[in-house]
């Protein structure tokens, strides 16, 4: 069998378990073409696809993970990742427009500014290897250490793309998240895939 057919029958599958929220996304794709403009209607609604699909794969993962190691799928975790990432990118350059329009009208959008600074918390690091918000004009005035989750291996921050996020897998869910690195927030958070496309889900589009 080829590798396009198996896609398909994954894709069919996700689709057919998770139908209520294929139409959820296919609601957002037309409120959220009202500020972002009709070329995102497809683009949102390709990304709710690949929502599903990576939660029917994070389902998954979060059985493999609990099978002998003998009897897990290959590369499973690298293929959450990957799709997770692509995932991440694309729905960050869709908030990030919408807010653009929004902003170009003079109008805001909480939940659409929130969303998009949370987005971004993951994709900088992902796209750039380099902390959101972290230039080299603020570390000047404002250093930071990294250490390990033990509280290891300090070393000073550089914005050169040399920072890398560790992805990990969610044992309540199965999708991947990250520990990123917010400046503005008091204390840091594990960001989960999963959570930020439930977020995106219930934005207020007016």
């Amino acid at each position: 069998m080829s590798v396009l057919k198996l896609l398909s029958m994954a894709q069919a599958i996700a689709d057919r378990s998770n139908g209520d929220l294929l139409k959820e996304w296919i609601g957002l794709s037309h409120r959220l073409a009202k500020i972002t403009g009709v070329a995102h209607v497809v683009a949102v609604q390709r990304i709710g696809r690949l929502d599903l699909l990576l939660r029917q794969i994070e389902t998954e993962v979060l059985a493999d993970i609990q099978k002998p190691e003998e009897d897990r799928a290959f590369f499973a975790a690298d293929v959450l990742a990957a799709h997770s990432e692509a995932w991440v990118l694309r729905a960050y350059e869709i908030v990030r427009a919408a807010d653009q329009q929004l902003d170009d009208r003079g109008e805001e959008n909480a939940s659409i500014a929130a969303l998009k600074h949370r987005l971004g918390l993951v994709r900088i690091p992902i796209a750039k290897g380099e902390i959101q918000g972290m230039t080299k004009r603020r570390i000047k005035n404002d250093p930071i250490v990294l250490v390990r989750g033990d509280g290891s291996d300090p070393r000073p921050y550089a914005a050169d793309g040399s920072y890398v996020m560790p992805p990990h897998i969610c044992t309540a869910s199965g999708s991947l998240s990250w520990p990123a690195v917010d400046r503005e927030a008091p204390q840091n958070d594990l960001i989960r895939r999963r959570d930020l496309a439930d977020e995106m889900l219930a934005l207020v589009v007016e």
